[in-house]
């Protein structure tokens, strides 16, 4: 696997060799060192685009400029090599056999046609592409700034050199070959120090050429009782991209949206380290759905997870998704009948806005390729088991039938009957019986107008409701 650095040291190479062949045919005007010239430049198109892609990405350039990027140096690649593939394999050997091609048939010389092909190529593409790296300059990234101001330099010189061998001097041309010689070895320079990260290189190469084929198509899916994980699943999804669509396991299309997603973001409340039931039933009845998937997950959780995240992401991954990332988030604790893990206001409010901040920082490291792992591997995977599920797992393994519904303070009212997701309450002779599908929400214990359900506990002691911390 290449790094990204790799690919800047590889550049670096390049360019080297190339100057050293330009200047080996210069002195030595010979057939072999004209050979060695050409195949250098054929070779040099691709490895330049592959340098540009990691350029325009590490400096965090949007997606348009990329394509941008990737279609101008897609040209330079394709008129290079046809310009020297036909001066190798066609013109020298006419030449060679004693065939007299019009010097306008022939690279080197100018006008012909071979020179324009190449002068289009490495002069006009290459300052266009140059250019769109340089487009956006960025207050506090002096470093990556000074990689912005050299790609528009040489974006100039290239430009100059095409415009000026076409309408004013030939010898003008010799200006934009220091832009794609000493020029792209200041600029991989730069971008080393700059400390770019060394992401793997498939992962930048996914995530452009994915765009491309057939885009990002983003799906939120949320288990939620009290709107913690509702509202972490639409923040995520909609700081990535605003018409991202955020749909509840209990929405009746949520099948069908899944179908056209390629990104699948799931949001959960941790249950005792593990995933409440009704998502684990939710992610086994439909298993064939998740097949070639791109999965991130996200565990809300009022103190502790361990791999909250990572629980829900290897049941995905056994039914063949790909899951990309973790995050976990503190939010406030919605178990309303235990005192245990409650707070003031103004600390759920704060542990809020950590939390939204945590999201959006986590949503910028998605779109550069190298997304949070939180809940996600064997050390976390081990805080969960020894924290939490030893003791407490079986709690969650199926259904419960321990909720408990005060006949006394019920009237009877069906908001709880409505509202939950399991159908598991019904009203006889106006009141709330409980059946034994309980999936352990807390949705109708929040909810109950008249605190008349609990759970864990004996009595509420404090109903909670996302809205109520915003």
């Amino acid at each position: 696997m290449f790094k990204t650095k790799m690919i800047y040291i590889i550049t670096i190479a390049d360019a080297v060799l190339y100057l050293f062949s330009v200047v080996m045919f210069l002195f030595t005007k010979t057939e072999l060192a004209l050979t060695i010239w050409e195949m250098l430049t054929i070779v040099s198109g691709p490895i330049l685009l592959f340098a540009m892609l990691h350029l325009s990405h590490d400096l965090n350039q949007s997606v348009i400029i990329r394509y941008a990027v990737l279609g101008f140096m897609t040209c330079v690649c394709l008129l290079t090599a046809v310009a020297h593939v036909v001066n190798i394999c066609v013109t020298r050997r006419l030449i060679a056999v004693g065939v007299d091609v019009p010097k306008y048939f022939r690279i080197g010389q100018w006008p012909s046609v071979e020179m324009a092909v190449d002068y289009l190529a490495w002069g006009f593409f290459m300052g266009l592409a140059y250019l769109c790296l340089g487009l956006s300059i960025v207050k506090n990234e002096r470093k990556k700034n000074r990689i912005r101001i050299a790609s528009i330099i040489c974006g100039c010189m290239c430009l100059v050199g095409f415009f000026g061998a076409l309408f004013i001097n030939e010898n003008l041309w010799y200006i934009a070959p220091m832009a794609y010689g000493p020029g792209i070895i200041v600029i991989c320079i730069l971008a080393i120090l700059v400390g770019t990260d060394s992401r793997l290189f498939t992962i930048v190469i996914f995530y452009l050429f994915n765009d491309i084929m057939k885009g990002v198509k983003m799906l939120g899916i949320y288990f939620s009782g009290t709107g913690n994980s509702r509202y972490a699943a639409e923040l995520f999804c909609r700081e990535y991209d605003k018409k991202t669509r955020v749909l509840s396991i209990e929405d009746s299309d949520v099948l069908t949206a899944v179908n056209d997603a390629n990104l699948i973001v799931f949001a959960y409340p941790v249950q005792f380290s593990t995933v409440p039931k009704i998502m684990r039933d939710f992610v086994t009845d439909n298993k064939g759905m998740w097949r070639n998937k791109k999965v991130f997950v996200i565990a809300t959780m009022g103190l502790f997870s361990g791999d909250g995240a990572g629980m829900l992401g290897r049941l995905l991954e056994n039914y063949g998704a790909e899951v990309t990332g973790g995050l976990h988030l503190k939010m406030p604790d919605s178990i309303a009948d235990e005192k245990a893990l409650k707070r003031p206001l103004e600390k759920n409010k704060e542990l809020v806005k950590q939390a939204e901040q945590k999201i959006k920082k986590s949503v910028g490291q998605l779109k550069e390729g190298h997304p949070t792992k939180e809940g996600i591997g064997p050390l976390y995977r081990l805080a969960g088991f020894w924290g939490q599920r030893a003791y407490f797992g079986h709690k969650t393994r199926e259904y419960t039938s321990k909720l408990k519904i005060n006949n006394e303070r019920c009237v009877g009212c069906r908001k709880c009957e409505n509202l939950c997701p399991m159908n598991n309450i019904t009203i006889v002779e106006n009141k709330a019986v409980s059946g034994n599908r309980c999936t352990m929400c807390y949705r109708c214990i929040n909810k109950c107008p008249k605190e008349a359900i609990t759970l864990l506990g004996k009595n509420v002691v404090e109903q909670c409701e996302i809205e109520k911390y915003l």
